[in-house]
């Protein structure tokens, strides 16, 4: 925001000079002016910071073998050199290395909040968020709140930065907190200055901003931090001329006088230069040649051209109306050959932002038409999902239709077996009352067959053979017939597992299958009830249940 306001001050010089006599442009002065801006351009890393950067480089090479410790602080420098510079991939490319060799917990904190920087200043906030967010991330290990503070405080800025002010106080009065609990002036003042910076962003009511600002100011004149301060007076005399508040300009203005012998900070002394001149406060003149003097000195002018824009408007306005007038035109010949230039890389900017906005153009309209394919190819590739799903699902539907459809037949089976079973058991039941019958017939022959003449009596006896051969060897077939039209492969099943069972062991196990108890198969045997449990034991022992506590019918229906 501040730069915006020192370049939108000079272009209203420019404009205004426009309107001005100009020299002769085929003037060889002017010329040589050009010249002399071309080659301050050119030489542009002979200035201050390039020294640095050469020099830095030089100590980490000496380092990297001998003291680890100070290569990596070396390379944090080198990549904060960098950015200072404008040279923000060779910052990042160095940070990048840096964080690659170190495991340092601090040095990575240095690393995130550098490379924070430095993506800010690249204006690519997003990922500037990132490196800020992972710095909070491992600083849960640290538990440093200062950090936490300062991290939070820049996650603001930035957010300011997009213009996104609510969110941005958000941030900086969470920062505000922490600073607050932990008496950390230095962040207090910075959260607070911010918050004044926003207020004045926003245009919002001067009560507000003169509240943040002078709490700011507190605690920077608390922690004698001068070139914040001097930065802050700065803003505050350009607030203060926007409402019209002469008085409280005037104030800060002398502030900034006395304070500025005592600031080693060039830039700011250089945009507080261009305010004063650009307000009118031409009696500060011997102050700001002064100032332009040291920054010409010390490089800072080969490295700023607005600044140097200013410098010699400035001194041509002073030259002029003190009638220096081949002064005057060295200065405007100087002045002119910057401002080309300055137009002449504007231009240069604008044709170069054409030529990236076409090619950018290009390369979305190849990346529509390519995400296009893709969805295109993801809608047929979800359309044959979806067909898949369907046919599974009606697949899946017929075959639980197919296996409801079995099983209801399966009980309509078992219902009907079981029910030919009770009849079998029921007519088992009628025969057993036959065979009781007979027997008592039998018997009462047996008994009246004694009184009987010798004929008679083989007669009778010949009788009760007759009905004990007929009703064993009826008994016997039907049950035979019934029991194997309604449990058809019982005996087959039977007869593959066990092979060595007996015709009456078979006979046994079809009355155990039906449930009969032993009283009703010795009744229907004709045996005692010992024999039939005798014969029971002998068959649990062919079918291997000796060892089990399986009831032998229920084996045998299960088998």
């Amino acid at each position: 925001m501040k730069r915006i306001i020192v370049v939108f001050f000079t272009l209203i010089i420019l404009s205004d000079f426009s309107l001005a006599q100009s020299p002769d442009s085929a003037n060889p002065k002017a010329a040589a002016g050009s010249n002399i801006i071309e080659s301050l351009i050119k030489e542009h890393n002979k200035s201050k910071l390039e020294y640095k950067i050469v020099e830095t480089r030089e100590l980490l090479n000496q380092a990297r073998n001998n003291d680890q410790k100070s290569a990596g602080n070396l390379m944090l420098k080198l990549g904060s050199l960098y950015m200072e510079t404008g040279k923000f991939d060779a910052s990042l490319q160095t940070l990048d290395e840096l964080s690659r060799t170190t495991s340092n917990d601090t040095m990575r904190l240095k690393i995130y909040y550098t490379k924070a920087s430095v993506y800010r200043l690249a204006m690519r906030y997003d990922e500037a968020i990132d490196e800020l967010l992972s710095l909070r991330k491992l600083n849960l290990k640290v538990n440093d709140q200062t950090i936490e503070a300062y991290a939070l405080n820049q996650i603001g800025v930035i957010y300011a930065m997009q213009k996104s002010t609510e969110i941005a106080e958000k941030y900086v009065n969470e920062s505000l907190a922490i600073s607050i609990a932990n008496n950390d002036y230095t962040c207090m003042a910075n959260a607070y200055s911010n918050l004044a910076s926003f207020s004045s962003d926003a245009d919002s009511n001067i009560v507000q901003y003169c509240y943040y600002v002078h709490r700011a100011l507190h605690y920077y004149e608390k922690v004698d931090n001068k070139k914040y301060l001097l930065s802050l007076y700065n803003d505050m005399v350009m607030r203060f001329w926007k409402e019209e508040m002469h008085d409280s300009v005037n104030v800060y203005l002398n502030k900034i006088v006395e304070l500025m012998p005592e600031v080693d900070f060039p830039e700011e002394v250089a945009r507080i230069g261009v305010n004063l001149f650009l307000m009118g406060k031409i009696q500060d003149e011997d102050i700001i040649l002064k100032m332009f003097d040291r920054l010409e000195k010390d490089g800072f002018l080969k490295n700023n051209i607005e600044i140097f824009i200013a410098y010699h408007y400035f001194k041509y306005k002073l030259e002029i109306r003190d009638k220096n007038f081949e002064e005057a035109l060295a200065s405007y010949e100087k002045y002119k050959s910057a401002t080309d230039s300055l137009y002449m890389r504007i231009n240069t900017e604008k044709i170069n932002i054409i030529e990236k906005n076409y090619v950018l153009e290009k390369e979305q309209d190849a990346l529509k038409r390519k995400n296009q394919q893709r969805l295109s190819a993801s809608i047929i590739i979800l359309l044959l999902f979806m067909l898949v799903i369907v046919l599974l699902v009606l697949i899946v539907v017929n075959h639980r239709s197919r296996i409801r459809k079995a099983s209801q037949e399966q009980h309509t089976l078992q219902t009907k077996l079981e029910g030919k079973n009770k009849e079998m058991v029921a007519y088992l039941m009628q025969l057993i009352k036959i065979k009781e019958t007979n027997n008592k017939i039998i018997s009462y022959l047996k008994t009246n067959s004694r009184n009987l003449k010798k004929e008679e009596s083989q007669l009778v006896n010949s009788m009760i053979a007759d009905l004990r051969d007929n009703a064993n060897n009826d008994f016997w077939t039907d049950f035979n017939l019934r029991f194997k039209d309604v449990n058809r492969e019982f005996y087959q099943k039977l007869n593959d597992q066990y092979p060595t069972l007996t015709l009456n062991e078979h006979r046994l196990c079809a009355f155990l299958y039906l449930d009969m108890t032993t009283k009703e198969i010795a009744n229907i045997t004709g045996q005692s009830i010992d024999s039939i449990n005798l014969a029971r034991t002998r068959l649990r022992r062919k079918l291997g249940l000796t060892s089990t506590p399986t009831p032998i019918n229920s084996f045998l229906q299960n088998l």
